[in-house]
């Protein structure tokens, strides 16, 4: 299968200096950003299926190839990213009777940051926490493992399910908090 997606995003924050008997026309600059943003992602997908008596197994892959690029029009300034990114998926299936089965599934994915998260512009809307984003930041990547065991006992109107779950993370993308001592 195949999907195209095309984003535009006009950002427009402005922060002002507050001076005395001035109607808070002076913009500051360190604050301040006018961001274009133009997001394409092509999506390539292929998924496989085979039966066999009373297994029943899936898997395949969808790759996103996706460019962004992002206009600084207060600073003139602009940078442009390139993603490529993977999410496999399998499952197996075992139909053990016409009351019983096991499953197990695998599936990865790739986590992009935000426009927010990329942006380094300083965010002062709480004077006490700033926020700037990282334009070096990459994608992370998860792998989630999940094995579930059904059964159900018509007589007794019984039904067993066990779930495990087990989840990784690697180059996850979080928040560097720093604290300013010296005020």
């Amino acid at each position: 299968n195949y999907g195209f997606n095309k984003f535009n995003v006009n950002s427009n924050q402005n922060s002002y200096n507050q001076l005395p008997g001035i109607n808070h026309s002076n913009i500051d600059s360190v604050y301040s950003s006018h961001y274009l943003t133009q997001q394409v992602v092509n999506n390539f997908g292929i998924n496989f299926s085979y039966s066999k008596s009373k297994l029943l197994f899936n898997f395949g892959n969808k790759i996103d190839l996706q460019s962004q690029t992002q206009n600084n029009l207060f600073l003139r300034t602009n940078f442009n990213k390139s993603y490529f990114r993977l999410a496999p998926h399998a499952k197996m299936t075992w139909n053990i009777s016409s009351q019983k089965s096991m499953n197990f599934s695998y599936n990865g994915g790739s986590h992009l940051p935000n426009i927010s998260q990329l942006q380094p512009i300083i965010d002062n809307t709480n004077p006490l926490f700033l926020i700037i984003g990282n334009t070096h930041l990459k994608p992370s990547f998860s792998n989630s493992y999940d094995f579930d065991y059904n059964a159900y006992n018509s007589t007794s109107e019984k039904y067993l399910n066990l779930s495990v779950s087990y989840k990784t993370e690697n180059n996850a993308i979080i928040s560097n908090v720093t604290t300013d001592t010296s005020n």
